[in-house]
């Protein structure tokens, strides 16, 4: 968390020296057609070795994320299935409810369908922006009663922290 709070610092007090404005740090989706935004400040964007986690606490409180592997994107857009794929490639959407808390019972793109489109992405400058959607089936095990939510606008413009 300091090393987030430090990056941050750093970031906004090169910007501000600049004089340009703050980067976007945006992600959201409609859940079954109900707009959700993530809180702001409470994105929890990681690439760990070479798997980007991008995703957010919503308003509402419920959590979702997207996971990519591996995190290279030598051309751009590129649209990507969610549905799964291989331990060393793949895409995933993920939605919980009730938030990660609970998080068995969660919905998962994984056997089912969905996209994730990346738009833009800076190594360097650790920002990626990009869109998904797709519909998410209820996760084994969970306890869910609904078995299928649609997850459709999902975007994200956010900066990531490397771990």
């Amino acid at each position: 968390m300091i090393s987030i709070a430090l990056l941050q610092l750093g970031t906004s007090a090169l910007l501000a020296f600049n004089n340009w404005p703050a980067p976007p740090s945006t992600f959201g989706a409609k859940v079954d057609g109900k707009a959700l935004t993530g809180n702001p400040g409470s994105n929890n964007c990681l690439l760990m070795m070479n798997a980007l986690n991008v995703g957010a606490n919503m308003a509402d409180g419920s959590y979702v994320t997207v996971e990519i592997m591996p995190a290279a994107f030598p051309k751009l857009p590129v649209t990507l299935s969610a549905s799964g794929g291989s331990l060393e490639k793949y895409a995933k959407i993920f939605y919980y409810p009730k938030g990660i808390k609970d998080a068995m019972n969660m919905y998962t793109s994984v056997g089912s369908t969905g996209t994730v489109t990346i738009t833009r992405y800076n190594a360097a400058a650790r920002t990626i922006a990009g869109t998904f959607s797709g519909q998410l089936v209820r996760g084994p095990g969970s306890k869910a009663t609904v078995k299928t939510v649609q997850l459709t606008d999902g975007r994200f413009d956010v900066t990531f922290n490397k771990m």
